[in-house]
């Protein structure tokens, strides 16, 4: 019986701890480390980890920067990759997912607030800043197993449609993708806008158009892409005069003219809206979703500009 448990536990330890291939084992901290060396926009690089079941690199301590490191100077051939710090619209550096920055680990001169994203220089072993649109190679982490199975890389299954699958840093809602153009700091401080034409011709650059929105469970999955926390706050992104909450409203493609007719820009029926007014001129919509601010869907004068604007296209329009 001694020998059978002591066997069970030799066979625990055996398995505990269990990174897939190609994975770093930091014990440690228990954790799985992975340096990706494709080079992307900070976007695609959260949503490249998301895709393989784990989070952009959080540096908690000098020790885990040490081996995030030393891996970049192994697998990335020396080139700083983006880590999961990132400036917040009201100028302060936050983790990717929120948290307050415990660990810093600037280079002298930095954080340059002028960028809003970070990498790990493998020179210096310092964190620096780069603009969030720029490309670079990134690190991925994810907890350690216990399954030894997932030792080995999992492949998806071939789609039983002829669809093509959303790719990042698209989101797919049943047989439709979603693109949200976030909110992004511009060279003089404040967040780029679009008006609604210069959105529109945004997504179809993209080969979509902006949003149609034709139920409730389709509009709560939009605004599970557009959430903000206290942007009424966030005032110093704006220009003078203007106000937070309508700034940050994100354009869908819902038109309503003088006539009281109505029409989306992708040219789907109206059968679902959140209150339509007509008026003397065209309106157009933009919606935000947000517990600082009363805004669902807004329309505004086709003049008006925002900082985000939704796309949405069909999988079988993908290529």
């Amino acid at each position: 019986m001694k020998s059978l448990i002591l066997f069970s536990l030799l066979l625990k330890l055996a398995v505990a701890g269990v990174c897939p291939a190609g994975w770093v084992a930091v014990d440690q901290q228990s954790l799985c480390l992975l340096a990706v060396k494709e080079a992307t926009p900070y976007a695609y690089a959260i949503d490249g980890c998301e895709n393989l079941g784990a989070d952009i690199v959080k540096i908690t301590d000098a020790f885990y920067n040490q081996i995030v490191n030393g891996q970049g100077k192994d697998a990335l051939n020396g080139q700083p990759g983006f880590i999961g710090v990132e400036k917040f619209p009201d100028g302060t550096w936050i983790y990717t997912d929120g948290s307050t920055l415990n660990y810093k680990n600037w280079d002298d001169g930095e954080p340059n607030n002028a960028n809003g994203c970070a990498v790990l220089d493998p020179s210096s072993g310092k964190w620096k800043t780069k603009n969030c649109k720029d490309s670079a190679p990134y690190y991925c982490q994810k907890a350690m197993s216990d399954d030894p199975s997932s030792s080995f890389p999992t492949w998806p299954t071939v789609p039983t449609t002829a669809y093509v699958a959303c790719t990042a840093p698209w989101k797919q809602y049943k047989d439709h993708c979603y693109f949200v153009q976030s909110l992004t700091v511009g060279s003089d401080g404040l967040w780029l806008a679009w008006t609604f034409d210069d959105a529109e011709s945004q997504c179809e650059s993209r080969n979509a158009r902006l949003a149609s929105i034709h139920s409730d469970e389709e509009n709560d999955f939009v605004n599970g892409l557009i959430t903000t926390h206290g942007i009424i706050n966030q005032t110093q992104m704006i220009p003078e005069g203007m106000g937070a909450c309508g700034y940050a409203c994100a354009w869908i493609g819902l038109q309503l003219f003088p006539d009281n007719t109505t029409a989306w820009t992708d040219g789907t029926p109206v059968d679902y809206h959140k209150g339509l007014y007509p008026g003397p001129e065209k309106y157009v919509f933009g919606m935000l979703h947000d517990e600082s601010c009363e805004i669902d869907w807004e329309g505004w004068g086709t003049m008006a500009i925002s900082a985000r604007y939704i796309c949405k296209k069909g999988l079988n329009w993908l290529h």
